[in-house]
């Protein structure tokens, strides 16, 4: 699969007639989540001992919490609003290069600039209960 072809939304029809393509999915996702928390795994085995890193660690363990609402901001911000301004034309870049250091490193950018939106704007009442649950600070 490429990332500009969207996963099949699962519904009865893909469950009936595609089954295979579910269970691809459901692999996919379980594998990439896998090798990723692998990947944290060997980080902190190796790099865990060392202060800069535990800093480094204890700063990001913080952002999980708001996962929610990160969630949330980033649909707002990625289905609705990037997509229908920013194009990637595949052209001028490799989909290599996109796929594996452009994607990512925009996905990072995001997650910590919905993490950021979500800081300042949960202390608003209203906000929080209707997109983050009333989740406390």
């Amino acid at each position: 699969m490429h990332w500009t072809i969207p996963c099949e939304k699962v519904d009865l029809n893909l469950l009936i007639y595609s089954p295979m393509k579910f269970v691809i999915q459901i692999l996919v996702g379980l594998s990439g989540s896998i090798v990723v928390i692998g990947i944290c795994e060997l980080i902190y085995k190796i790099f865990g001992k060392k202060r800069i890193v535990k800093n480094i660690l204890s700063r990001l363990s913080t952002v999980g919490r708001y996962t929610l609402g990160i969630y949330v901001i980033q649909t707002f911000i990625i289905e609705r609003t990037l997509t229908a301004f920013v194009k990637l034309n595949e052209v001028v870049i490799s989909s290599t290069f996109t796929d594996f250091v452009l994607i990512p490193l925009i996905g990072s950018a995001l997650c910590f600039v919905c993490y950021y939106v979500v800081r300042l704007t949960q202390p608003i009442k209203i906000i929080n209960i209707l997109f983050y649950s009333g989740q406390k600070c």
